[in-house]
């Protein structure tokens, strides 16, 4: 089914938007039923949107204007803050497909407020994505595919990790003190926990409860609600498994470490960025087996299978779902994933105690 041109705009001028516009142009060469879009316009925010809209050959255009100009579709990636009354405002213009980054919002407050915008959305068949791309590498797919098939048996324990290591270095942490807002807002919890809490619901459901949360604050340059390194306790209601989560960005040799691990009543998987392309399990007598994924992408046919994947290819296959040119039944976090997520992370990040 070809995808017919479609009106977008581009909500917030930074680095993530860039990857957004990287992850649209490379759709059409990964996907064939994909068409390039037009890019309509660009919210004004200041010389960066400015910079975002020349580069991109779209219209700067005020805030009024924006919201109203009847666009198919938009991308929300502006700073956390902001994100709660953007995705309201597109909402309430109509827009028919809303791509909003993670955090959907910051705090309780937020939360309700769209539990309340829930419905509106619901009643008017918006189609909303959150952007937990990680969920849409072929990995992730495939252990929830086994796990979901009853692969493993019932869970038994399990654990979630996002770890980070680049804010040990105080010249990084004085470059993006922008990245150091305090919680609800930003922190390793906001920003890599939610991650966590993203792949644990989309495995075991949404019944996750926060049972205990602390976070580590280490630096001096930093505020003191700005948690570095963060666990947490969880339980799965559904089946009595309890869990860890950690989310740090002070990890020596971590890199850009996400894994997932699941132990059950038949056996055992786990998922990780330091193997992006296959699910490692276990059978309950121990014996191991690796399972490939690189072909785990429906309606791509680029690159070859044998060709390694990586972050990138997960939001490409993101885009892919957003627009409906990829149809399969893997996990999709729509808005309410992402206010499961949201109301579990509320609860961990009240927790965490300043030091």
């Amino acid at each position: 089914m070809k995808m017919p041109a479609a009106s977008t705009g581009l909500a917030g001028p930074g680095a993530m938007m860039r990857m957004h516009l990287y992850a649209l142009d490379a759709l059409r060469h990964y996907y064939t039923d994909a068409k390039r879009f037009v890019l309509h316009s660009v919210l004004n925010e200041g010389k960066r949107a400015a910079d975002l809209a020349r580069d991109c050959g779209a219209r700067l255009v005020p805030a009024p204007e924006f919201w109203g100009s009847g666009l198919d579709a938009v991308i929300i990636a502006s700073p956390n803050e902001m994100h709660f009354e953007h995705l309201s405002l597109a909402i309430k213009a109509s827009i028919p497909r809303i791509y909003v980054e993670k955090p959907v919002c910051c705090g309780e407050r937020e939360w309700h407020g769209l539990c309340e915008l829930a419905a509106e959305a619901g009643s008017k068949k918006l189609s909303i994505q959150i952007g937990f791309q990680f969920l849409q590498s072929a990995a992730f797919q495939k252990g929830w595919s086994i796990l979901h098939e009853g692969g493993i048996g019932d869970p038994v324990s399990f654990s979630g990790e996002y770890l980070h290591q680049s804010y040990l270095n105080s010249a990084w942490r004085k470059e993006r003190t922008w990245r150091l807002r305090e919680r609800p807002v930003g922190g390793a919890m906001v920003d890599l926990g939610s991650h966590v809490l993203s792949g644990l619901v989309s495995l075991l459901g949404p019944d996750l409860t926060a049972v205990h949360a602390a976070g580590s604050h280490l630096f001096e340059d930093i505020p003191a609600k700005c948690d570095m390194d963060s666990v947490a306790i969880l339980r799965d209601g559904r089946s009595g498994a309890f869990g860890t989560l950690r989310a740090s960005r002070v990890s020596a040799g971590s890199g850009d470490l996400l894994r997932f691990q699941v132990f059950g009543t038949q056996g055992s998987l786990c998922i990780s960025t330091e193997h992006p392309d296959e699910v490692r399990c276990a059978d309950a007598s121990g014996n191991r087996s690796v399972i490939p994924t690189a072909r785990g992408y429906p309606g791509s046919t680029f690159p070859p299978g044998h060709v390694p994947s990586g972050w990138l290819r997960s939001l490409v296959h993101a885009h892919a779902r957003f627009w409906g040119i990829s149809e399969d039944d893997g996990p999709l976090p729509d808005l309410d994933h992402a206010l499961h997520v949201q109301r579990i992370l509320n609860d961990l990040i009240s927790q965490i105690q300043p030091p």
